[in-house]
């Protein structure tokens, strides 16, 4: 059986994310950059590892006065790594279910888009796929961006990239920014591409922090 991957976009509005996750959404002091890890104990309770960047004390006693939240350490000063532990929601732990019963593998880091919804590459056969995703669509708003052969894509750093960062990464390139010295601003991208220049840094860095794991690993 051929491996295959199929990345979702999972609506963060449908169906209710974990009640912490929810707090640090709503904190503007706190940026969500992507979940590391997940795994289902054996307890049915949820491990989870979170990069975050911004106020992490903030983030800290969002997290530590949850009620969902059985422990939870964070480390780092502006950028750093939330380790928690929690019980999940319906949603989440029906999720995560369905992807164990189809024999379905989280492709990490879980990605987290501008608008706050989830970008998720799920791996496993075709067939499976496809049922998983059906499956998960019954309780959640899930939107199929794109699918094929992993073993194709395993190693190449641009498939880990979404369309827009891909986008900004080949602008960048194109207009000298990691030239030495630069030959271009991070504002004149953005406006080469028509969106804001916090949005165009944000998709830049990750596409940059996705290139550079790829390559080493």
């Amino acid at each position: 059986m051929r491996a295959r991957y199929a990345t979702v976009r999972i609506d963060s509005g449908s169906g209710g994310f974990h009640p912490a996750e929810c707090a640090l959404a709503d904190e503007p002091g706190v940026t969500r950059e992507g979940i590391r890890r997940v795994n289902r104990l054996d307890d049915g309770t949820i491990a989870a590892s979170y990069e975050l960047r911004g106020d992490l004390d903030r983030a800290r006693e969002l997290l530590a006065s949850s009620p969902s939240v059985l422990a939870c350490d964070v480390v780092g000063e502006r950028t750093g790594v939330a380790y928690v532990h929690s019980v999940p929601t319906d949603p989440v732990a029906s999720l995560l279910s369905i992807l164990r019963r189809n024999e379905i593998v989280l492709d990490a880091p879980l990605e987290y888009t501008a608008t706050g919804d989830l970008r998720v590459t799920l791996l496993g056969g075709s067939r499976a796929l496809r049922r998983a995703i059906d499956e998960a669509a019954k309780s959640v708003g899930v939107e199929l961006e794109r699918t094929g052969d992993y073993a194709r894509n395993a190693r190449n750093p641009e498939a880990a990239l979404t369309d827009r960062q891909r986008q900004l990464l080949t602008v960048a390139v194109d207009m000298g920014y990691y030239e030495i010295p630069r030959r271009t601003t991070l504002a004149e991208i953005a406006a080469a591409v028509g969106i804001g220049r916090a949005t165009a840094g944000e998709h830049l860095r990750k596409a940059e922090a996705k290139a550079v794991a790829r390559t080493v690993r």
